[in-house]
């Protein structure tokens, strides 16, 4: 009679889901006991099988980009408890990863090591021993091959590569709001990449609370190409992603036991903090995956609802035209009215140039515009005669001369006057939206196609309708 193992059957549970593997394991680095979350089986699910395709040299479909609020356990459960999965799934996995600190880099490390050093850990792997001269806190390797190199985000990481690769919360609070130290950060984001194993089949994970409009998150969403975003806010809202989470959330809330509405109020107070740089305002940012300058913004932004009178509005769209593979479309609609422009729509696409024009073609059509006033430099030109080929009208080519940060900054003014825009919309108009709410003065490390595109408008009317604009 065959004799059933349970350790052979716990072991292949474990291997085969890493939430199953973090709720056995978790007492051997926790000593509270788990409060368990959706949140915690949703971020497993939703990254386990990137890590399988990693793991096994497959090539990957994404990296991936984790934004969720402090207080969730995403530290313990990406930056501790992975690497310790990953190893039970293949032993010979090489796992970099990298924090902000020197103490929270060893923390993590050490954390992982204990779960691989626990008794538990050792009666469903067995095979898997670390070894006794590649034993430090930062950097440990097993007997069969697999390693885990541990560093800071300056620190350098020459020499390395990795199969995995793990940034966690790699900068802080007051450096996210430092545009010198961002600039230093994107050297070190750089850096970092060029240590994948293989860049077809290597995983990037970044995983971070937002900081700031600038932040690690801006630059990786910018330099990254296929990018999986994982965004859970506190509270429910338009920018939870994948968007179908949102359903999961309770009475509006990620998680009511560790972050109720009480909870909420008191970390939101608790941001006052001259130390760490941070103030109320950085709520929105490290909670609500909103991040906004307190200061320093380009546009001061006027909202409206509905429209009710609409006579003798003229209908206008502008579209700054995708030059490069990763720029948007961005093309705003608007109605004059009087002296007032209301912006209540916008194409934002990465989309080829065929689709994007036929979708701008059938806007326009649709808000019966009676000028599309489109930006003619480099690709643009071929882009209008692609515009006009799909059946739009009115379609006017312009050149924009100058530099473009200057041309930004120089017709906000009349933006911020006499443009009001729509509070709602689609998700494209949203994402268009919230570009612009969160532009600096100082200019972005991210996308400039949405403040392009409202700027192509506004000088235009500007040229041409400057008598209503003249007090």
């Amino acid at each position: 009679m065959n004799i059933i193992d349970p350790n052979s059957i716990q072991a292949e549970i474990c291997r085969k889901s890493l939430y199953e593997f973090i709720v056995y394991f978790w007492e051997t680095i926790i000593s509270e006991k788990m409060v368990d979350s959706w949140h915690i089986r949703e971020l497993c699910e939703q990254l386990q099988p990137h890590l399988e395709d990693a793991i096994h040299g497959r090539p990957k479909k994404c990296d991936i980009i984790v934004n969720i609020c402090p207080g969730t356990t995403k530290s313990t459960i990406i930056s501790q408890m992975v690497p310790s999965w990953c190893w039970a799934v293949k032993n010979d996995v090489i796992i970099l990863t990298s924090t902000n600190s020197d103490k929270l880099t060893a923390k993590n490390a050490m954390r992982s090591k204990d779960i691989i050093t626990s008794a538990k850990y050792k009666e469903l792997f067995p095979e898997i021993e670390i070894r006794k001269d590649a034993s430090a806190k930062t950097f440990y390797q097993n007997t069969d091959g697999g390693a885990r190199f541990s560093f800071t985000t300056k620190g350098s990481k020459i020499g390395n590569h990795g199969d995995i690769l793990i940034e966690d919360d790699p900068t802080t609070a007051k450096q996210a709001k430092s545009k010198v130290e961002m600039e230093a950060a994107l050297e070190g984001f750089k850096e970092f990449q060029t240590r994948k194993t293989n860049k077809k089949t290597s995983l990037y994970i970044l995983l971070m609370q937002r900081l700031s409009p600038i932040d690690y998150t801006t630059i990786a969403m910018d330099r990254l190409s296929g990018i999986k975003h994982i965004c859970l806010p506190a509270e429910l809202s338009e920018v939870v992603s994948p968007p179908e989470l949102g359903a999961k959330y309770i009475d509006g809330l990620l998680d009511p036991i560790r972050l109720s509405r009480d909870v909420l109020a008191k970390e939101k107070h608790a941001l006052n903090n001259e130390d760490e740089g941070t103030n109320e305002g950085d709520y929105s940012a490290q909670f609500l995956q909103e991040p906004r300058a307190s200061e320093g913004l380009l546009y001061d932004l006027k909202y409206y609802d509905s429209l009710n009178n609409l006579s003798g509005a003229i209908s206008l769209g502008a579209a700054d035209i995708a030059d490069k593979g990763d720029d948007y479309l961005a093309a705003p609609f608007a109605m004059l009215v009087g002296k007032k422009v209301y912006v209540h729509d916008a194409l934002y696409t990465q989309e080829g140039s065929e689709t994007s024009a036929e979708r701008l073609s059938m806007l326009c059509e649709l808000y019966g515009v009676m000028k599309m006033i489109c930006e003619s430099n480099g690709m643009g030109s071929t882009y209008v005669s692609l515009l006009k080929s799909k059946g739009a009208k009115n379609v006017k080519g312009v050149v924009s001369k100058g530099n473009k940060e200057n041309r930004i900054i120089t017709y906000a003014w009349l933006i911020n006057k006499y443009f009001v825009f729509k509070s709602s919309g689609s998700p494209e108009y949203m994402k268009f939206l919230k570009t612009l709410q969160g532009w600096l003065k100082t200019g972005n490390n991210g996308h400039d196609d949405a403040p392009d595109g409202i700027t192509i408008l506004a000088s235009y009317l500007y040229a041409n309708y400057r008598h209503l604009f003249n007090e």
